[in-house]
């Protein structure tokens, strides 16, 4: 009779590490996605402030009596900050830090230009 529970707990045993070995795996690849799905949502932002700032750049070096003067610093500093942005892991960076300053360069440059734009995906990217 004891060699019938030692069995039964032995299976259980068996069971639980193979619980652990599958979770593992499955965990692995759901971070994976969410990664992937993450990241997309960063380039994207990203790519809509670069596209901002270079045309806004051109528009304000053809038309430099319309515009301040640090309305054209403030446009580079944006894509300064936004080509400086890394698209491989780096634990020495936050991203989310990142890219609150880009949204903040991105806000005082439109308040320089004097237009009202935003990002309408902003939301989704806050954990």
């Amino acid at each position: 009779m004891e060699d019938l529970i030692h069995l039964e707990e032995m299976f259980h045993e068996y069971g639980r590490l193979d619980g652990i070995e599958q979770g593992q795996k499955s965990g692995l690849l759901e971070g994976k996605v969410l990664g992937l799905e993450k990241g997309f949502d960063f380039a994207k932002e990203m790519g809509y402030y670069i596209a901002f700032s270079e045309h806004w750049i051109s528009i304000v070096e053809q038309n430099r009596v319309a515009y301040p003067e640090r309305t054209l610093k403030q446009l580079n500093n944006l894509l300064d900050l936004c080509l400086t942005f890394h698209t491989e892991n780096n634990l020495n960076i936050d991203p989310l830090k990142l890219m609150n300053n880009v949204r903040g360069k991105f806000k005082a440059a439109c308040s320089l230009l004097k237009v009202h734009y935003s990002y309408s995906d902003t939301q989704a990217l806050n954990f």
